[in-house]
């Protein structure tokens, strides 16, 4: 089955004569080099095919475990005058909505179909500075931060990472993103969605930081643009520090393993939404997409 589709890493050394001197000869010696090279051989297994997959619904079942999504509920239950059985349905319908369903065989299936789409679109795809992520993934809870100027980053952010030997990210999505068959193939490929303002609904802001915070404490590397949506005009835009928040918190709740920051810059030749962005900018109308 994955006979074209293998990797071979070579990890660091670890040399013997420390252990064995610490030790003087004790038989804990051999154990505690056995259980280093089992370390390094797990965070190595992470960083490449990413941790052990649950069913999408048994991670939604861990969320709404949590004591903090119990108490939003009881919340929810006195404020909308409501039984703990709706209300529990109703948190259950957030978590559903916001769940990536991770398949590997479609990441797969859709890394060959990018590669012919990028000799299609474009002339190549230039990578720099890559060895800085190689560095550090290993053992770490690594988190994408993007710069956001075409539907085109999210696709070829993992594209990139998969190519190089690294897990695909799970990706923040706009709600507006969650369009029948599309949003299911998102969805497959990591996606997991959230919706633009939170309006004050704590249950949802509950259910999602639970999700967030499952994620990381797994070791899910994360990716969420930091501009919060695309820049029309090439620019960068002002950053919004609501995931980012949810990032820090998360962690300082469950600090399982280092978090690191990865900015990612995309700069293109050619746009595919060029010419939406000209009509934008010479004083058309936004279109919208909704769900």
């Amino acid at each position: 089955m994955n006979g074209r589709n293998l990797l071979l890493l070579f990890g660091d050394a670890l040399p013997l004569q420390p252990s064995l001197a610490e030790t003087r000869g004790m038989p804990r010696g051999p154990r505690r080099l056995w259980r280093q090279l089992r370390a390094q051989l797990r965070n190595q297994r992470v960083a490449t095919v990413g941790p052990d997959l649950s069913h999408r619904r048994t991670i939604v079942a861990q969320v709404l475990r949590t004591r903090s999504v119990r108490r939003a509920v009881r919340g929810e239950m006195q404020e909308q005058g409501i039984g703990r059985r709706d209300a529990l349905k109703k948190a259950r319908h957030y978590a559903f909505e916001i769940a990536a369903n991770y398949s590997h065989w479609f990441v797969t299936l859709m890394y060959g179909v990018l590669s012919w789409l990028w000799n299609r679109l474009y002339d190549g795809v230039e990578l720099a500075n890559f060895s800085s992520l190689e560095s550090v993934a290993e053992g770490s809870e690594v988190v994408y931060v993007p710069c956001h100027r075409s539907h085109m980053d999210y696709l070829l952010l993992s594209y990139v990472v998969y190519h190089k030997g690294f897990a695909v990210p799970h990706i923040a999505a706009g709600i507006n993103l969650n369009m029948p068959v599309v949003g299911s193939f998102l969805r497959r490929g990591g996606a997991f969605f959230l919706r633009r303002s939170f309006g004050g609904n704590a249950l949802y802001s509950a259910v999602f930081t639970k999700y967030l915070g499952l994620m990381m404490a797994r070791g899910h590397s994360i990716e969420y643009f930091i501009e919060g949506g695309r820049s029309r005009t090439g620019r960068l835009l002002k950053p919004k520090g609501g995931m980012l928040s949810m990032t820090v918190r998360s962690y300082l709740r469950d600090p399982r393993r280092p978090v690191v920051f990865v900015p990612v810059y995309f700069g293109y030749q050619r746009l595919v939404e060029g010419r939406t962005y000209i009509g934008e900018l010479s004083g058309g109308l936004r279109r919208r997409n909704r769900c």
